[in-house]
C-alpha cells in the first residue's frame, strides 16, 4: 500500500501505509523501511472481506498472476478478485475469469 492507493482502496488506512514512515521530509533509508513494512493490498483486501463475513474463507496471494504458478493456484477459487499494478496481469485476470466462468473484479 502506497499513500497514493488510499482513496481507491476500501478500508485502508494511513497505517497500512506506514504514511509516518514514508513522508517525503523523512530520510531516504527510513522512507524504504515504511515502504517494506507497509501491508500489502491483499492483505488489506483480506482484512476487509473477514470484516465483513468474519467466517468467509479468503487466501490473500501476494504474488504476480502472470507467473504460472500463481496463476495455477486460481483456476479453482469461487471469486477472484484483483489488486494488480500492471496490464499484463489484468489481462492474464481477463481471461481467466471469462475461460473459467469465475466471477471476479479488479481494483
Amino acid at each position: 500500500m502506497e499513500v497514493t492507493n488510499l482513496p481507491r482502496v476500501v478500508g485502508s488506512t494511513r497505517w497500512d501505509t506506514m504514511a509516518f514512515l514514508t513522508d517525503e521530509r523523512r530520510p531516504n533509508w527510513v522512507r524504504r523501511l515504511g515502504m517494506r513494512l507497509a501491508a500489502p493490498k491483499v492483505g488489506v483486501a483480506a482484512r476487509v472481506a473477514h470484516t465483513a463475513n468474519p467466517r468467509a474463507r479468503v487466501e490473500p496471494i501476494f504474488g504476480n498472476l502472470v507467473d504460472d504458478a500463481v496463476a495455477r493456484r486460481l483456476v479453482d477459487c469461487d471469486y477472484l478478485f484483483l489488486a494488480a499494478d500492471s496490464a499484463q496481469a489484468r489481462l492474464v485476470f481477463n481471461a481467466m475469469v471469462h475461460q473459467y466462468l469465475i466471477p471476479g473484479v479488479q481494483v
